[in-house]
């Protein structure tokens, strides 16, 4: 059986040129991430970089370097505009910013955005934020969040269905605000994360 072997072209740009590009998309989501770069100048300098390669590809000169430099601003752009989709009142921007607090306690308001879903020790409620309190200071926000009812006791359980929560429930609750990143162990998933992933802000 014939082995593989790395050779110095096994990792180029000029021999993987799709490696090159995610390289370069990462490195413009990257740099966005942490420059915050204005987004008008980097849609100006996409633009530019895309007429400069339609340019070079006409005149049949080299354009891949172009190509990659337009990817990475193509990554930082579109990086900056989920940015600025996220409102200052959302949770996630309230708990980056220091606003609100984590392994605190908060006061949540808001509605149901689907039935409770019971599981073995737990309960799930899907909530739709309006409003939420810390530190006796109420204040606008929005977005999802999870929260975690531990009823392990039957007659807690008990008193929890007979509040009859449903879909479009409006409710208050006290609950503590958690982020599980601060204590994941190398190698394991950001629950966190998957939430985002899924239309949540927090898990509490």
């Amino acid at each position: 059986m014939r082995r593989f072997q790395f050779t110095s072209t096994t990792l180029s740009f000029r021999y993987q040129p799709l490696f090159a590009v995610a390289v370069a998309l990462a490195a413009g989501i990257l740099a966005q991430h942490f420059l915050k770069i204005n987004n008008g100048y980097l849609f100006v300098g996409l633009v530019a970089t895309l007429l400069t390669g339609i340019v070079l590809f006409v005149v049949k000169r080299q354009s891949y370097p172009v190509l990659v430099i337009g990817v990475m601003l193509a990554g930082a752009t579109l990086c900056g505009i989920e940015m600025q989709s996220i409102g200052h009142d959302r949770l996630r921007a309230q708990v980056e910013s220091g606003i609100l607090k984590t392994s605190e306690s908060a006061e949540i308001i808001g509605t149901l955005i689907s039935p409770p879903e019971r599981v073995p020790g737990r309960i799930y409620l899907d909530v739709a934020v309006e409003r939420v309190s810390q530190f006796k200071s109420e204040r606008i926000a929005t977005g999802n969040v999870r929260l975690s009812l531990f009823l392990n006791d039957n007659e807690v359980r008990d008193e929890f269905e007979q509040l009859h929560l449903n879909y479009g429930s409006h409710i208050r609750t006290l609950a503590i605000i958690s982020r599980s990143d601060q204590y994941r162990n190398p190698g394991v998933s950001d629950f966190d994360e998957f939430l985002m992933q899924q239309g949540y802000d927090l898990s509490a």
